[in-house]
């Protein structure tokens, strides 16, 4: 649960952990299906994901928070992707070891990246749906506003 804070109360049972879990999903775009385990003994080859709306190839991810997302094949730079899609790779490793089992899609917040620093776009960023395309269009404008509004404090120093 690297880079999430929950208090201690939803970590205490399933239903209020998958329900907060579920929510924090809905918010990030996290709502994709996870990828069918082909089992030990099976010999066919594993094909890309697909995205169901416009059929382009995705990187299925699990999250930090046990839910899937589709990612873009990409890394973007931070500044062509709108705040809300930024998204990084972690390497899981089991403890105290250093040898890499699998990954983990973990959501940017906290410290901002840099504008030239790579993040991981979702794939909505890339997506050639057109509902996919506004939304994306929409997440660039609240970029944008959040950018020339000022917190109450320094509004409240302008006014006097």
């Amino acid at each position: 649960m690297r880079g999430v804070a929950f208090p201690l109360e939803v970590m205490r049972c399933d239903p209020c952990w998958n329900r907060v879990a579920n929510e924090m999903a809905d918010l990030d775009g996290a709502t994709a299906l996870p990828r069918p385990d082909p089992g030990p003994e099976s010999f066919e080859p594993i094909e890309p994901d697909e995205c169901p709306k416009c059929g382009m190839e995705v990187r299925t991810v699990l999250t930090n928070y046990e839910r899937w997302v589709h990612l873009a094949t990409r890394s973007m730079r931070a500044k062509e992707v709108p705040r809300r899609y930024w998204w990084r790779i972690e390497p899981t490793r089991p403890g105290g070891t250093t040898y890499v089992v699998g990954s983990i899609a973990v959501r940017v917040g906290g410290i901002d990246p840099l504008p030239d620093d790579l993040v991981m776009p979702a794939h909505t960023v890339v997506c050639a749906d057109l509902d996919a395309i506004g939304e994306v269009r929409r997440a660039r404008l609240a970029d944008v506003e959040r950018q020339y509004r000022l917190p109450p404090s320094v509004e409240e120093f302008e006014d006097e």
